[in-house]
């Protein structure tokens, strides 16, 4: 009996062994085909890929693209650069290119920059703000001529004529604003130069605004007092500087008297209140403080206003009187 079970025995141990081989070169070649793509059949199998690493994910909803956009959008605007980075709605793109170029023109007051907008109605909108712009800095009313928006075109060629309504020669210079305040306002700016530099208090009253009508009337009085004192001086102009030796050769009272009468007219002569504090008689002295001191101011405001230099506004004494003459000697 065991003499006949061996023979049996090898057969199933030589199966068990054949078995375990073709199981192992079975396994071997499926990995194979999964290797190079195929399977063992010959089946090709579809390798997947890592996602490129910068690309936007396809299988991203609408509402996620939606945002995703506005994210860029908005980082755009803020950067002021990188709208390339909206990848999904061409619209929003361009509208974020314009916006851009839109922004910078302004700032930079570049037509070419404007011409880039592809949406008409702000690109229209652009080229006008960036002539006003240009016409306003200029005082260039030509430039006016090329702004579409009607209201904008009145009001650039208004807000020129206002500017040099400053300057204006005659009163016909400011019939051509439509503006009836700018139109009053270049009218006053006239009225005032020309009553102070004519010396014609009358022309004061044709002056709406209240507080420049003052000022125009007030200016042209002291000018007025400032000349005619000036024309009293003259006559002892030459002689003060010597009269202080004649005085040397006084004594007492008579020379005190004598130098502070001398001082007195020196200090009106020369335009310096150095010269009153020489005085010894208090009283005069006093006198001479209060009294130089309005002529002096009358003195250099007149000069500054009519040579229309206000470096010499820094010589008036009286705070409010110089800032008048600072805002009238432009």
């Amino acid at each position: 009996m065991n003499q006949l079970n061996k023979p049996k025995g090898k057969i199933l141990s030589w199966i068990i062994i054949i078995t375990i081989i073709v199981g192992f070169f079975g396994t071997l070649v499926y990995f194979q085909g999964r290797k190079t793509g195929e399977t063992p059949a010959g089946k090709t199998i579809i390798k997947q890929t890592k996602k490129p690493k910068g690309f936007a994910s396809p299988n991203l909803s609408a509402e996620e693209k939606v945002k995703t956009d506005n994210l860029a959008l908005n980082q755009a605007l803020i950067d002021g650069k990188n709208c390339e980075q909206i990848q999904y709605d061409s619209k929003v793109k361009q509208s974020c290119m314009d916006a851009l170029n839109y922004n910078s023109a302004i700032q930079k007051n570049d037509d070419n920059l404007c011409k880039k907008i592809s949406d008409t109605q702000l690109q229209s909108k652009c080229l006008d703000l960036v002539y006003l712009n240009i016409s306003l800095n200029t005082l260039n009313t030509n430039l006016c001529s090329k702004i579409t928006d009607s209201k904008v075109k009145q009001n650039c060629s208004d807000q020129i004529q206002a500017m040099l309504g400053k300057n204006a020669k005659s009163a016909g210079s400011c019939t051509t604003i439509k503006n009836l305040t700018l139109k009053q306002n270049c009218l006053d700016n006239f009225y005032h130069s020309n009553s102070i530099n004519n010396l014609k208090v009358e022309n004061c009253s044709k002056i709406k605004d209240s507080d420049l009508k003052d000022r125009c009337t007030k200016t042209i009085k002291k000018n007025i007092e400032v000349i005619n004192l000036t024309k009293k001086q003259t006559v002892t102009y030459k002689s003060n500087t010597n009269k202080l030796k004649t005085c040397d050769k006084l004594s007492g009272d008579s020379k005190n008297a004598c130098k502070d009468e001398t001082y007195y007219n020196l200090a009106a002569e020369k335009k310096d209140l150095s010269y009153c504090n020489f005085i010894q008689n208090n009283t005069s002295k006093t006198k001479c403080i209060k009294t130089q001191t309005a002529s002096i101011n009358s003195y250099y405001l007149r000069q500054a206003i009519f040579k229309k230099d206000s470096t010499l506004c820094g010589k008036v004494l009286d705070a409010s009187l110089k800032a008048t003459c600072i805002a009238n000697a432009k």
